[in-house]
């Protein structure tokens, strides 16, 4: 919703990456700070953060594959839904060897990490294929004779 109302102002690139972060920032809340209320709080700053992530990824690879079509968002379903289960199974299963539930949702602090980087990888990436504008040829020599 504040992409949605703000998003002429801020490239997509720059609001995946600071939402990363504040996820980043967010399970360290949640993992490092010993009080329930700043716990619920990161909880809900967690929540806040991760909204873009999946419309923001159909979005950047829309632009970047514009002729992708239906075969494009076909093949990014599967890897979101790989996603969706990998998370939790890692957090379950760092919770289950550590015994203690903070363990493993610092251990998930991997995937918005991953995400950050992928996204600026991907600007990078973008800015270097760019075509970059022509300079204007320079006027032929003007001779006397």
């Amino acid at each position: 919703m504040f992409y949605g109302k703000f998003g002429d102002k801020i490239p997509l690139y720059k609001f995946m990456t600071g939402s990363s972060l504040l996820c980043v920032a967010s399970y360290l809340g949640i993992c490092l700070i010993p009080h329930p209320m700043v716990n619920l709080i990161a909880y809900g700053v967690c929540g806040f953060s991760v909204g873009i992530m999946w419309p923001g990824t159909f979005s950047q690879a829309a632009g970047a594959l514009q002729r992708g079509g239906t075969a494009m968002f076909a093949l990014l379903v599967p890897g979101g839904d790989l996603g969706c289960t990998l998370g939790p199974t890692l957090v379950g299963g760092v919770t289950s060897v550590s015994g203690r539930m903070q363990m493993g949702i610092l251990s998930a602090v991997v995937f918005p990490i991953s995400i950050a980087l992928l996204v600026l990888v991907l600007y990078v990436v973008k800015k270097k294929a760019a075509p970059k504008a022509k300079e204007p040829a320079e006027p032929p020599p003007v001779s006397d004779e």
